[in-house]
């Protein structure tokens, strides 16, 4: 709102394109930022288990393998199992201790580690070969994770081409009726121009949620591509516009 009122001489879609751009790049911020945190989570997780699995093959309690392991870099994970340890050391269970770890970190397939590593410890003991169970099948989930993300990354552009094709069938049906139109320089016509238009760069920034959940699993990294189909609605009216 403060961009369509704002006292400047520009169309009403160029106002609106500004506001939604503007608005949508705080949250784009944020959830790359919880992006890289989550990767760099999954792609250590594998290395994590197979250190416990090591450690635990000397004979020390699961309890005594996080501590042991905890002065070792794993990056953005090492902050956990830092907290961990230091829970460990106050005395704390290690089921609560896991279950802390679980509630506090936001990615799925370390949730799942954890689940899988509570019921190995709690019913099965945790030997050094269930350890290394779990380290296989974190390392299979990280995988497949990669293998899913490289086969929908073409379907991201789907959204691109309709958005450019929505703009430039818009553009072309106004022209087409105009030209044929004795009212084509009148102020109806202009306002239904601008409207189409403002519709528009509206639909194409909903399409960029599509694009993100479509070619890379998440709402949140429809944010980037929301602000490059505005972006894109722009030129592609611009261009319309001006050579056509």
């Amino acid at each position: 709102p403060i961009f369509i009122f704002m006292p400047y001489d520009a169309p009403l879609y160029l106002k609106l394109g500004a506001g939604l751009i503007v608005s949508s790049i705080p949250p784009m911020i944020k959830y790359e930022r919880e992006l890289r945190e989550k990767r760099a989570i999954e792609s250590v997780i594998p290395t994590f288990m197979r250190d416990m699995a090591e450690v635990r093959k000397t004979g020390l309690s699961p309890e005594r393998c996080i501590q042991q392991i905890s002065k070792r870099d794993y990056g953005v994970l090492s902050k956990y199992v830092i907290k961990m340890s230091t829970q460990i050391s106050w005395g704390l269970p290690i089921r609560k201790v896991m279950e802390n770890f679980a509630n506090s970190v936001k990615v799925w397939s370390a949730k799942t580690v954890t689940f899988i590593l509570l019921e190995i410890v709690d019913l099965g003991g945790g030997t050094a070969n269930m350890f290394e169970h779990v380290a296989e099948f974190s390392q299979k989930m990280k995988e497949i994770s990669k293998k899913q993300t490289a086969e929908l990354k073409p379907l991201i552009f789907v959204p691109y081409f309709g958005a450019v094709m929505m703009v430039s069938s818009s553009l072309m049906m106004m022209g087409f009726i105009l030209t044929s139109s004795a009212d084509a320089a009148s102020e109806d016509a202009s306002f239904i121009r601008i409207a189409l238009l403002t519709g528009a760069v509206i639909q194409s920034w909903i399409m960029g949620f599509a694009s993100g959940k479509m070619g890379e699993g998440s709402m949140g990294a429809g944010f980037k591509h929301a602000i490059a189909m505005v972006v894109v609605s722009i030129l592609t009216i611009f261009v319309m516009n001006n050579f056509f």
